[in-house]
């Protein structure tokens, strides 16, 4: 049976990225500054938590998909769309099972199986896209800083370091830059304070606005 659960999931990722995209959040003030994406090894590491399940779910829904097509095609179903007529499908295996019509096993897989598996699919390319998204949200409010994604306020910044100034060639266009060492230091109810640096790549042209943002929110180690 389909995935209630699933179409929900798809439904709150889908508005997720409408809200991410169309709907700055309220708490970001003006922004800054867009740092240059930098690769974040780990994220990509864990990519194959996405690429294994992803191959398998698309895999196994084309298998069902194909020999299901092959048999209702164009005797049962006019098209594509009636592929994914659930309750289409469930009447034409209804009447298919009572004449015993050869590979009906094939179909029972796909309704109760290989539809389910493209939502699953959907879900995981959906929940595959924010994530990228996210990791490439590398921006300097004037009261908050993203790194990968991640929110970091200005009172959290404990030091702060710029590099010599750098460059690389992308698509044949040099782009001089600075790379932004900042350490966070978060406090939390529970756990210990979590200490971490952050690197980010700024432009040089930005260096001395986010030099000067930094410098009036941030708390330096006493």
């Amino acid at each position: 049976m389909i995935s209630k659960l699933s179409i929900f999931l798809i439904a709150i990722i889908l508005l997720l990225l409408i809200k991410d995209i169309f709907i700055p959040m309220k708490k970001d003030k003006k922004i800054i500054a867009k740092g240059l994406y930098k690769t974040n090894i780990l994220f990509m590491d864990s990519l194959i938590l996405f690429i294994v399940p992803f191959s398998l779910a698309c895999s196994n829904f084309y298998k069902t998909f194909h020999k299901s097509y092959e048999i209702l095609y164009p005797k049962y179903i006019s098209g594509f769309k009636d592929m994914f007529n659930y309750n289409k499908l469930v009447n034409i295996y209804n009447s298919l099972e009572r004449s015993n019509v050869r590979g009906i096993y094939h179909i029972h897989a796909y309704i109760y199986g290989g539809i389910s598996l493209a939502l699953v699919a959907i879900l995981i390319f959906l929940i595959f896209i924010l994530c990228v998204k996210n990791n490439r949200k590398n921006r300097v409010y004037e009261n908050i800083i993203y790194v990968h994604g991640i929110g970091y306020t200005l009172d959290n910044i404990k030091k702060f370091e710029w590099s010599e100034k750098k460059n690389k060639n992308r698509f044949g266009k040099i782009i001089e830059y600075y790379e932004l060492t900042l350490n966070i230091k978060k406090k939390y109810k529970i756990f210990d304070d979590d200490v971490r640096n952050v690197i980010m790549r700024i432009k040089a042209e930005d260096k001395e606005k986010v030099n000067s943002v930094i410098l009036k929110g941030y708390k330096p180690e006493e």
